[in-house]
């Protein structure tokens, strides 16, 4: 009897810094089933920490060492570790790496290639919908993390329905879920420090808490451009001693255990990973009515939904979960129980190894 092949991934994204993004692909990696596929990550951007995170978990790293956006000679790079990899199956993920993976991969003939769409980008011009719609005719599948991301790329990029499947992220559920033991109410935010993300909003909402006598503190985990200008955000509300800038941290998992209520205050979003983390621990969460959130929390059962930039909604909502400790496990205990049944990383992995595998096959009829 043949022994079955085992399928070459190479899962191609942007950035070599770690976020929703990098975690999954790491997930997906390490998860696949070792006797039928094998996996390579590269990135296009080198630097960052996902390729220590690879060495970590014995996955292939390479990276094309992008310098910026103008750095032409960066397509032949990649097309010469495509071609050295001889993948299988090429699976991009974000624009960047989205756009030159199709182009390149069709050139090179890599038998299935497909794209994954991690959020809803609002901040897109036309121009990327029209690269995004012209190049998309190079790959089988778009893969999008929630039903808003494959709306958003039916309805204002254009691409066809039938082009797009739904696999929304899973994440691992924790054994038990622990809760704070502190009497010091602890907010805590994990997330890129971008404009996306909103934390500007959830800073001021947290000056309005202290500014009643609430003894509440502030953890801030994650890194980014807008670091500098959230810490005098901080400086000018005069709540220097009650924040903490944690800055990346490899593992999140001590501050989800350890806070009352998880913020995530974004302006725009795909299926958030930390959110997700967050509601495995049983930890009550305030979040923004944007992207796939909404396929997460359902208001007032599992968690607690605002429109973004309301910080006024936020402070309430805050202020409401301060005084109810039940309400606060209330909404914790549900929110575990939609991850543990509906959002698993086994269920993601089955969904993607599905997908490959149904490709594979019909590349080769």
């Amino acid at each position: 009897m043949n022994q079955q092949k085992i399928l070459h991934v190479v899962h191609l994204t942007t950035d070599s810094a770690i976020g929703g993004t990098e975690r999954m692909i790491l997930a997906t990696a390490e998860g696949l089933s070792k006797q039928r596929f094998r996996s390579t990550v590269v990135t296009l951007c080198g630097g960052g920490v996902l390729e220590q995170f690879c060495a970590e978990k014995g996955i292939a790293y390479r990276s094309v060492n992008m310098k910026s956006k103008k750095d032409f000679f960066a397509v032949f790079r990649l097309y010469k570790i495509l071609k050295d990899l001889r993948a299988d199956i090429l699976h991009t993920y974000l624009f960047h790496a989205n756009t030159l993976g199709r182009v390149v991969g069709k050139f090179l003939g890599i038998p299935v290639i497909l794209s994954g769409q991690r959020n809803v980008d609002i901040w897109r011009r036309w121009y990327h919908n029209l690269i995004d719609r012209l190049t998309t005719r190079f790959c089988s599948v778009i893969i999008s993390n929630s039903n808003a991301g494959k709306i958003f790329l039916h309805q204002e990029v254009g691409i066809p329905e039938h082009k797009i499947d739904v696999v929304q992220n899973g994440v691992f559920l924790p054994e038990v879920a622990q809760s704070s033991s502190s009497d010091l109410f602890t907010i805590l935010n994990v997330a890129s420090l971008t404009e996306k993300k909103g934390q500007e909003y959830l800073i001021t909402a947290f000056s309005r808490l202290r500014e009643d006598g609430i003894s509440a503190k502030l953890v801030i985990v994650g890194d980014g451009p807008q670091r500098a200008y959230l810490e005098d955000c901080v400086v000018t509300a005069k709540i220097s001693d009650m924040v903490e800038f944690l800055g990346f941290q490899e593992s999140v998992d001590a501050y989800l255990r350890n806070c009352d209520v998880f913020v995530l205050p974004s302006l725009w979003e795909g299926l958030p990973v930390a959110l997700m983390e967050a509601m495995a621990y049983g930890k009550p969460c305030i979040a923004t009515r944007v992207g796939g959130i909404p396929e997460l929390i359902t208001d007032g059962v599992d968690g607690v939904l605002l429109e973004p930039k309301n910080p006024l909604a936020l402070y309430e909502s805050l202020l409401r979960l301060y005084k109810d400790d039940a309400l606060r496990l209330v909404l914790g205990k549900a929110a575990r129980e939609k991850i543990k049944t509906q959002f698993t990383m086994d269920t993601m992995i089955a969904s993607i190894e599905r997908i490959y595998s149904t490709l594979h096959k019909e590349i080769l009829k």
